[in-house]
């Protein structure tokens, strides 16, 4: 208990805690959260059926006489499993209900996957497990990471997505990973704009020292690997906005 209580404290922190305050009516969960129960409870993009039953925010916009939410759907693709596995065993989950599964499967457990990811990062800059335990325990519980990993916000999973990218990247580069990470790295870089659409302006810095250090490597043909990995995320952000909006490129 006394080696791993620090997981426990991070594990405690973040599923114990649940602020929950309907009145809010949190213009950026709602959204999502409607655009989950639409896809398992009507087979649609649309969340007419949310909005109906539990009221608009500023962000939901009208197309072709239905209701859409203006959010990039990657986190609420991300809760489908959950609400639908809860939905066939227990019945429909009230609203409350929903958002703590959307948060969990699509914020929390996020986060702790990268918690263990970035753990093994840190150990070549610092050997020592006693201060990277300081330095996850910092970024885990004194930081925004942990408010926006306990809300269904995209914030915290998008820079989730592109720092899973560079990390993956970099071991590939160092030649602590094989084609393999190169993939993940490319499918976590297409994920980053399909959950958040801003995390496309921190995908290219990254894109271009990732390869700077595969060039340096010898293997920067191994970024079309990445590439190649991305293109199902992305061309499925494309997809969902022609299918909701009649292009692409609008919201």
């Amino acid at each position: 208990l006394a080696r791993y209580g620090w997981l426990a404290a991070i594990a405690v922190a973040y599923l114990y805690v649940f602020p929950w305050f309907p009145q809010i009516h949190s213009a950026n969960e709602l959204p999502r959260v409607y655009l989950v129960q639409a896809i398992v409870d009507d087979h649609t993009l649309a969340i007419d059926r949310g909005v109906a039953r539990w009221g608009g925010t500023a962000d939901i916009s009208p197309s072709g006489g239905h209701q859409y939410a203006n959010k990039a759907p990657g986190s609420s693709l991300l809760a489908v499993p959950a609400y639908a596995a809860w939905r066939a065993v227990a019945g429909e989950p009230s609203l409350a209900t929903a958002v703590w599964l959307c948060r969990v499967f699509a914020g929390i457990l996020p986060m702790f996957g990268f918690l263990w990811l970035l753990w093994g990062f840190l150990a070549r800059f610092a050997p020592d497990p006693a201060v990277r335990r300081v330095v996850v325990l910092g970024y885990a519980l004194g930081s925004l990471a942990m408010t926006y990993s306990l809300l269904f916000y995209s914030h915290q999973l998008g820079a989730i997505c592109i720092a899973s990218a560079w990390i993956l990247a970099l071991d590939v580069a160092d030649g602590r990973r094989g084609l393999a990470a190169m993939a993940a790295a490319g499918l976590c870089a297409g994920a980053a704009p399909l959950v958040d659409y801003q995390a496309v302006f921190a995908g290219l810095p990254v894109a271009i020292h990732a390869a700077v250090r595969l060039h340096r490597a010898g293997r920067l043909a191994w970024l079309g690997v990445a590439a190649a990995a991305a293109v199902p995320p992305i061309a499925g952000l494309l997809a969902y906005h022609a299918a909701c909006f009649g292009s692409p490129w609008r919201t």
